[in-house]
């Protein structure tokens, strides 16, 4: 170690805490001192570690705490995977314009199912879920658009099989609108998404 680099070792360790902790050095800068300084640092580094750890988000599942008590079922045949359908499907949206977001869920072989947001971290089976669950329509995914610009999110379900559109009746029920609009696309699908792809304002 040459003269130069050890002033500036001894310049640092005058300024560290170890130093005002341990006193200083023995002439000519120690193992045991660089030891010292070594153990400070990654014992910072660990406080700084662990209170960006504490400060990371949590997420618990409140699921039933909050009324969502839907089921998702599907049948699998391993040796006929062509045939399985496992697809499931949610979507967020407020449908009635009360300012809460409420939440549709498919259950592929279970009914789907519409819950209303209570506005206080709670949802409620909705009344207008019934005519949404598709009993006989295995159903994977689903989404919330307003594809006729009434200012009221609609429901496009996709299901193995013919997908359903639904027009939000202002609030008060939701139309299956399928046929007049010409989305029934028959097919094993999973996924749909909206987008006014020509820019003439309609999705």
């Amino acid at each position: 170690m040459t003269a130069r680099t050890c002033m500036i070792f001894r310049r640092c360790w005058r300024r560290s805490w170890a130093y005002h902790w341990n006193g200083p050095p023995m002439r000519g800068f120690t193992l045991a001192n660089l030891l010292r300084l070594a153990l400070l640092w990654l014992a910072l580094l660990g406080l700084a570690g662990l209170a960006r750890a504490q400060e990371s988000p949590q997420f618990v599942d409140v699921s039933q705490a909050a009324g969502i008590t839907a089921t998702h079922r599907a049948v699998w045949d391993p040796d006929n995977a062509r045939e399985g359908y496992l697809a499931i499907g949610q979507a967020w949206g407020d449908y009635d314009r009360d300012g809460w977001l409420d939440l549709f869920v498919t259950g592929n072989l279970a009914p789907n199912r519409l819950y209303r947001n209570q506005g206080d971290g709670s949802f409620a089976l909705s009344a207008h879920s019934p005519p949404l669950s598709l009993p006989d329509a295995p159903s994977g995914g689903a989404t919330f658009a307003d594809y006729d610009n009434d200012g009221w999110l609609d429901l496009y379900i996709v299901n193995h099989g013919a997908n359903h559109l639904f027009r939000n009746q202002a609030g008060a029920g939701f139309l299956d609108v399928t046929a007049r609009a010409g989305v029934g696309d028959r097919g094993k699908g999973s996924s749909a998404a909206w987008g006014d792809y020509d820019n003439d304002g309609w999705l």
